[in-house]
Parts: structure tokens; sequence; C-alpha cells
């Protein structure tokens, strides 16, 4: 009779577990000052950003990693004074007011083209995806060739 109680307990315990992932699953997205937060990229820096995009990656979160290491190309821009990153700015509104250096809107644009095809285009990003976005991106991330004073 113990055992019968006991199986049935942890039985309970399971399926209601399951139940509550099942429905924080289904549920939207946090709304408010969280998801704001989430989405805002001057809420870390560049660098912060890019290493949880390689930490997604490294997980095999390859839609997240490329949405983290956007969120970095667009913090380190906003730094460097060449957009204006608030949150709630459209990806071409970003393009369309550049005032970086005419150089790095190549670039940017490319890293931005290849960003919304990949978030937006219907399709899985996986590792290939990820690795081509991380190369694009690289000039327009800390630490990059532009950092030294050189030309893309």
């Amino acid at each position: 009779a113990v055992a019968a109680a006991s199986t049935l307990a942890l039985v309970v315990l399971l399926v209601a577990r399951a139940v509550r992932r099942r429905a924080s699953a289904s549920l939207p997205p946090p709304a408010g000052p969280a998801a704001r937060v989430a989405l805002d990229p001057r809420a870390r820096g560049a660098i912060a950003w890019v290493v949880e995009a390689d930490e997604e990656a490294a997980a095999g979160r390859y839609a997240e990693a490329a949405r983290k290491l956007y969120l970095a190309v667009l913090a380190h821009q906003d730094a460097r004074g060449a957009i204006d990153a608030r949150p709630g700015r459209s990806n071409g509104e970003h393009l369309r007011s550049y005032k970086g250096p005419a150089g790095f809107l190549p670039p940017f644009r490319a890293a931005t083209v290849a960003f919304d095809a990949a978030r937006y285009g219907g399709h899985d990003v996986g590792q290939a995806e990820w690795i081509a976005l991380r190369h694009d991106s690289q000039p327009l991330l800390p630490g990059a060739r532009f950092e030294r004073g050189e030309e893309v």
C-alpha cells in the first residue's frame, strides 16, 4: 500500500510538472519592461551580447545566437554614434539613418540584410547560416579593424 501510494504521488508530481511546462511554453513572450530590456541593444555592451551569442551557438540555438549577434552589432554601432539603437526602431530605420564612416555602411547593410533573412526569412537558422552571420558581422563588432583605424 505504501509503495502504491508513493508511485501514485510520483506520477501526479511528474504529470503536474509536464502540464506546467506545456502551459508556460504556450504563453506569449513576456511583455513590459523585461521584454523591452531583452530586445534593447543598449541593455548591455556589445561584448556581452557577442559572448551570449557565441554561447547560444555553442548550444545549437542558432536563431537565438543570430538575434543576440545582431544586438551586439546594434549596440556597438550605437556606442560609436553610427546609429541610434532605440528599441522599437526597425532594421530598415537603422540603415536609413546610418551616420558612421561611409566605408562601414556596406558591411552594416550586408549584416542587416543577412540577419533579416535569417530571422524573418521563414526558415531555420542552422550552423552554416550562423557561421556566415558571425563572419559578416565581425567588422562591425568591438576589436574589429575599424577600431584600429583601418579601412574595410
